[in-house]
């Protein structure tokens, strides 16, 4: 079954905690993060789907579902985003090779000088706003086909607002407050929708629309099936990109979501092997990975519903970083359908 996605609509604001102490005697102040890091949505969706296929929770913490898996697996889900998306256009993570210039090689990239001209995206021009920034889905596209020439990034801080709340604790199973538990947390207004894909190998698990609680304080968000817009849609699954990719040798991967990995910064498709890291995958030809642009590692955690306690931190490899190929010989196009 391929990706059915959702626009998820907050009815007010969120909040994305981001694993900092919070809590009396530490600070009286909640920090959201942003971007979300993708469990908040992904918690949020298998917990609708639970409820849809009246899935006892604890039989989920027990055994696990055949469907949702387990506190520590996803079972049959797989996920896509969360992506930002208003007035039919969707944002996407801004690539970090487009912060690189020649003369400033070195920090957060390991490459070799000879591949530099061939493989490096150089653009000049400092983005307009604050930061961080995103791309269109039609620049992204163009991005990922080499032409970066007319491609504007766009500040984050026009797609959101931040407003602080405050709110006070209540007693575990009483209806009643908790001295000296007063706090203030920073909520986010969302100038337009999240997008969400998921696919699972069984039948439809959601229904075309509802309402769910979505990261914390308790806040709802609608959630509605849609036909992803042409221009995104060419970027994550086009055929035009694929067959750009044949008979080249050297391409490149760009997170979409952080990704934390067994081996630190390198993918869990990379393996070191005699001073080189090699990829190799399905019927691909192997590949060196010949460089890297590495933003600053983001810190993953949160809170573990299924056993109520803190998520471990992680350290997580940034959306929108970027790493080159260079495979052992061209790609052809069966090759680059996989």
């Amino acid at each position: 079954m391929s990706f059915v996605w959702y626009e998820i609509r907050p009815l007010d604001t969120v909040f994305f905690g981001g694993g900092r102490p919070f809590g009396a005697g530490e600070t009286g102040f909640g920090q959201t993060i942003f971007p979300p890091f993708p469990f908040a949505f992904v918690g949020a969706v298998r917990a609708e789907v639970a409820k849809n296929l009246k899935v006892d929770f604890g039989v989920f913490k027990g055994n696990g579902h055949p469907i949702l898996g387990s506190p520590n697996d996803l079972g049959s889900l797989q996920f896509k985003g969360p992506f930002l998306k208003k007035d039919n256009k969707v944002y996407l993570p801004y690539p970090l090779d487009f912060d690189l210039k020649l003369t400033e090689i070195g920090d957060g990239v390991v490459t070799s000088k000879d591949l530099v001209p061939s493989l490096l995206t150089i653009k000049e021009e400092k983005p307009k706003g604050k930061g961080p920034y995103l791309l269109e889905d039609t620049d992204f596209k163009d991005y990922l086909l080499g032409k970066i020439d007319g491609i504007r990034p766009v500040s984050m801080s026009g797609l959101i607002k931040r407003e602080r709340r405050p709110g006070i604790a209540r007693e575990r199973g009483k209806r009643v407050i908790k001295v000296a538990h007063f706090y203030i947390a920073e909520h986010l207004r969302i100038e337009g929708r999240f997008l969400f894909g998921l696919r699972s190998d069984n039948s439809r698990l959601l229904p075309e629309k509802g309402i769910f609680y979505l990261g914390g304080e308790k806040r709802t968000s609608a959630y509605q099936e849609i036909n992803i817009p042409k221009a995104f849609k060419e970027c994550i699954e086009g055929q035009e990109l694929k067959n750009s990719l044949k008979g080249k040798r050297r391409i490149k991967f760009v997170l979409l979501s952080p990704g934390v990995f067994k081996n630190g910064f390198l993918l869990d498709c990379f393996e070191r092997k005699n001073n080189e890291i090699i990829f190799q995958f399905d019927s691909l030809p192997q590949a060196k990975v010949m460089a890297m642009a590495l933003g600053k590692p983001r810190v993953v955690s949160g809170w573990d519903v299924a056993n109520n306690r803190p998520r471990p931190a992680l350290r997580a490899v940034p959306e929108g970083s970027v790493y080159w190929l260079e495979f052992d010989q061209t790609l052809n196009q069966d090759q680059v359908n996989t």
